[in-house]
């Protein structure tokens, strides 16, 4: 059950990260978006970085069993990794140019 409701959190966690602040640090008006990217990328950021924090605690200090462990554990490596492409992301060392390409070549021909 412990289990279960690690996974939930961390589940709603990253939806709160990855939809949410989107969501929140973003405006339209009509066609134009106006949004500020720095504070969406800090947030993104910390969001992430308090999910690793949180994740290490339930890992080491708590006292929980073996297997909520593991997966605590797990759940630090995964926003760990996610953190990494977030950053390589906004850096600009991997982009998602390939993917408009294709989306676009799809819409040319269907």
């Amino acid at each position: 059950m412990l289990k279960f409701l690690i996974k939930s959190i961390n589940g709603l966690w990253l939806v709160v990260v990855f939809i949410g602040i989107p969501a929140v640090t973003h405006t339209q008006f009509w066609h134009l978006q106006i949004g500020s990217a720095p504070t969406a990328e800090k947030l993104m950021f910390w969001g992430l970085a308090l999910g690793i924090v949180m994740n290490f605690f339930g890992a080491t200090i708590f006292p929980l069993g073996l297997k909520t462990k593991e997966t605590c554990a797990k759940w630090t490596l995964i926003f760990g990794g996610l953190l990494f492409l977030e950053y390589a992301f906004v850096r600009g060392w991997i982009n998602f140019d390939w993917l408009k390409k294709s989306l676009h070549w799809l819409q040319n021909h269907f």
